[in-house]
């Protein structure tokens, strides 16, 4: 049977844990993954890590993520062993364009621990501006320093020809626009689609010949997550009386 769990068995020392060297009673459950972990919308992989020396039971408290493999597992009881242990786990991309949080329980002996996840809405674009819409607001009503949504964007001055659109997927991507139609002319992709990793594209533009601004979305799409990014391309700036005469 595949197991979906590493247990590293740690030896405890006297001058690092007395009390439980001196007390064959002592029991002990400590989370150390995740840890004020932020994830993007299209990972599907991560784990639960956590220090007990008893036997143990991990339990998700979402839909969104499951365990990859074997939730429990049964130990003999030594305090002078204190094991390591690591769950895999298998989580859907996020496709609600919002960040969503859950959690992932374990019990082991009579104590019970939690691990928070926090998946974002948005797919890993790394070099573009952003501007946060709303935050995360937590179960006190307070708004914590978590982006629920966002907008990317890219502005360039009417003379710049060269940009560039950056970022880290886990599968293959494509690059297009929210509805499908054609890019416009002034604005040109390198590539509309790739592989998985950090991607580089290059993005060609046009100067703009026009007094007005000019404008167009990108969408970038992978494992079903779709993330906008709005192109402004700035007006040519209006000759002065003096440059006019």
């Amino acid at each position: 049977m595949r197991k979906s769990f590493t247990l590293v068995l740690v030896f405890l020392m006297t001058m690092f844990l007395p009390s439980c060297l001196s007390d064959p009673d002592q029991h002990q459950l400590n989370v150390v993954y995740p840890n004020n972990t932020l994830l993007f919308a299209d990972a599907t992989v991560d784990s639960l890590m956590f220090y007990t020396f008893d036997s143990w039971e991990v339990h998700p408290n979402c839909t969104w993520i499951k365990v990859d493999g074997d939730d429990k597992y049964n130990l003999t009881y030594d305090y002078n062993k204190l094991y390591l242990c690591t769950v895999r786990l298998a989580l859907q991309p996020n496709t609600t364009g919002k960040t969503r949080m859950g959690t992932v329980t374990v019990n082991s002996y009579d104590y019970s621990a939690s691990g928070l996840y926090t998946q974002l809405g948005y797919l890993c674009v790394t070099n573009l501006n952003y501007k946060v819409k709303d935050y995360v607001t937590s179960s006190y009503g307070v708004s914590v320093s978590i982006p629920l949504d966002v907008d990317f964007y890219m502005a360039d001055s009417a003379f710049v020809t060269q940009d560039s659109i950056c970022f880290t997927v886990e599968k293959s991507w494509t690059l297009s626009t929210p509805d499908g139609s054609e890019l416009p002319s002034w604005f040109q992709l390198e590539k509309t689609s790739g592989h998985a990793g950090h991607n580089n594209i290059a993005v060609a533009l046009e100067p703009n010949p026009f007094y007005e601004d000019r404008k167009t979305t990108v969408r970038l799409s992978s494992s079903g997550v779709n993330t906008d990014i709005s192109i402004t391309q700035f007006a040519k700036k209006k000759p002065t009386e003096e440059e006019e005469e």
